[in-house]
């Protein structure tokens, strides 16, 4: 039939165009912490993040530096800044974007520092914890200009997972002397999941045992009264990057003798071993940083020491 050509037909329709709506749905997620060094009040981070970009567009912004902040939920004046990452090439697809390698910093927050603690103690321990993405309000988190002001007022929370695999492994004991029951030789062997050493210097830890087992390797419920203190010794020992490493042998301080106790030293003789709760604090070096964290692990596997080894 040939070519048609209409002219001035009224044409009228809706259309929607999706955003990346602060890629906040899903919300931006942090896989991965590494540490790769310290300095004075300062901790060098390589992250693995995911941006899911839920619109249509792909999209080339360079260089992104976004700041990373507490959470807000008790309010944005709670919220204090904890550091930033960097992407050097931030580059979206449609869809799930997988980002390795990213460089961050942690800095101790000077108007808030137990916030810095939290942060870090929260993550240590395993613990998830939620966190603020956010564009840096001067700018500063970009050099193309068109993208200042959209940047600027980015805003993404998302889940920090903690730690996932727990600092201490495993702890042996030794049988007490009969002239100083109240103090056990123990023995940790320690996981260092990091890029950096790990240089603890000190360690007060209070220790609660399973009463109740929902497996070998799960307490159901622990007892509500701590049996001792791990350590009373002066400790000071490095653990190398990513290296798992048996400590030297420090005591536990018994509080006393207790059914806690007997049961405790009874399950570590026989079986699997007891399960230990630990919580308290420990003091840390990674290079130039150095820091008090409150420290929480569960479901350590103790063992007792005899003369055919032990069950751990």
């Amino acid at each position: 039939m040939g070519q048609l050509f209409l002219q001035d037909v009224p044409f009228q329709g809706p259309t929607a165009l999706t955003g990346f709506n602060s890629f906040s749905d899903p919300p931006c997620e942090v896989e991965s912490i590494d540490i790769s060094s310290g300095a004075p009040d300062t901790v060098a981070l390589v992250t693995s993040v995911i941006v899911t970009n839920p619109s249509s567009i792909t999209a080339s912004m360079g260089g992104v530096m976004l700041e990373l902040w507490s959470d807000d939920s008790l309010g944005e004046e709670y919220s204090v800044k904890l550091g930033s990452v960097t992407v050097d090439d931030f580059a979206l697809v449609p869809g799930e974007n997988y980002f390795s390698g990213v460089e961050g910093v942690y800095q101790t927050p000077l108007n808030s520092p137990q916030a810095g603690v939290d942060f870090l103690s929260n993550y240590m321990s395993g613990f998830n914890q939620r966190v603020l993405l956010k564009g840096a309000a001067d700018g500063s988190s970009t050099n193309i200009d068109l993208l200042k002001e959209a940047l600027a007022a980015f805003n993404s929370a998302t889940e920090l997972e903690g730690l996932k695999d727990p600092l201490v492994i495993y702890a042996v004991l030794q049988f007490p002397p009969f002239w100083d029951l109240f103090n056990v030789p123990t023995t940790m062997t320690i996981r260092n999941p990091f890029a950096a050493e790990i240089r603890l210097v000190g360690a007060s830890l209070q220790l609660f045992v399973c009463n109740s087992y929902a497996s070998s390797s799960s307490c159901a419920s622990y007892g509500n009264q701590p049996i001792g203190t791990f350590t009373n010794d002066v400790i000071d020992f490095t653990v190398g990057p990513n290296e798992v490493f048996v400590a030297p042998t420090h005591k536990a301080n018994l509080n006393g003798i207790s059914l806690d106790v007997l049961r405790a030293l009874w399950d570590a003789g026989v079986g699997s071993g007891a399960l230990v709760r630990a919580t308290g604090n420990i003091d840390v070096q990674i290079g130039g940083f150095e820091e008090r964290l409150y420290y929480e692990t569960t479901d350590v596997p103790a063992c007792l020491e005899n003369i055919f080894g032990t069950n751990c």
